[in-house]
């Protein structure tokens, strides 16, 4: 029997983004970057970044998306981002 499929897209929650462009496409991956407390605690107790800080380090999170744009859609992208950031970043300062 087939599996059901919902109608909506799936959702996935990342927080950080690699990007590779090229002249014809955008590749965007995303990964979940989920430390152990215990790193998270030593890092905020002192100077050093919480999330990985070498390539290396980074990509040993496998992606959980990957992401592929045509140029056009990446730059749409980007001018959208453009125009609704600071809208957000001022909303986030004033608390809304």
């Amino acid at each position: 029997m087939p599996e059901e499929r919902s109608p909506e897209p799936p959702t996935f929650f990342a927080n950080v983004a690699t990007i590779h462009v090229n002249v014809d496409e955008v590749s965007i991956e995303f990964r979940r970057v989920l430390l152990p407390h215990a790193t998270l605690w030593r890092a905020s107790q002192s100077k050093e970044p919480g999330l990985p800080t070498t390539d290396e380090d980074l990509y040993r999170f496998p992606p959980t998306a990957k992401v592929v744009l045509t140029f056009l859609a990446a730059r749409a992208l980007r001018d959208h981002l453009n125009q609704l950031l600071p809208t957000i970043e001022e909303q986030r300062k004033k608390g809304a």
